[in-house]
Formats: C-alpha cells, structure tokens, sequence
C-alpha cells in the first residue's frame, strides 16, 4: 500500500513507517502533524484517484529533526575572458516520519 501527496508543493511516494526528507517546517521536533492532500491511493491492487485530493483519506506523521544539506557548489565560468564566479547554497531541510494514512478502510466499502 502506498499513496502518493503533495506536500507543500512537491510530490512524494509515501509508505506507511517511512522516513522522508522534505523541505524545511515551522515545527517542533518531536510533534505531529496531519494533512489531507492525498492524490492517488494504492490498495490490494486497487487505484484510488482523488479530483484533485482524496477527501476522506488523512495522512499523520512526526517530525524527527531538522538539518542542512552537503553544501552545492555554484561556478560560473566565461572561457577565455578571466571570469569565473563561484557561490554555494545549503539547502535547509525536515525529516518526518510517515504514521499512518487514515481513512482507507472507508474508501474501500464504497
């Protein structure tokens, strides 16, 4: 079983006890959260699609911590012409885990 979500703009795969990597939130570690953007559902080979969302299908998790990634290098170079400009970004980043995806058992009754 798996679902696919969006998440603050960006798609994710997700199974139930994963740990995923996401752009930074505004968060305590430690606490939960809960949100209902689910796309698609995959159950005992079974595709839900939600128009756009799936409404009765809920997805928890927990955050674990907070970090920054490898640092990503940045050159500019010109050949020939003496330029070369070098910059570096580090991308903050959440790491969550996956809890539950609620709400299954009511949809497949339907």
């Amino acid at each position: 079983m798996y679902a696919v979500v969006s998440f603050y703009g960006q798609q994710y795969k997700i199974y139930e006890s994963q740990v995923l990597k996401v752009d930074k939130l505004d968060s305590v570690v430690g606490s939960e959260l809960e949100f209902c953007d689910v796309l698609v559902l995959f159950k005992n080979d079974k595709f839900i699609f939600g128009k756009p969302y799936i409404n009765e299908c809920k997805i928890k998790l927990c955050i674990l911590s907070h970090g920054r990634d490898k640092k990503i290098n940045v050159v500019k170079f010109k050949r020939r012409k003496h330029y070369m400009k070098k910059l570096g970004h580090k991308q903050w980043y959440t790491m969550v885990k996956i809890l539950s995806i609620d709400g299954i058992k009511n949809i497949e009754e339907n």
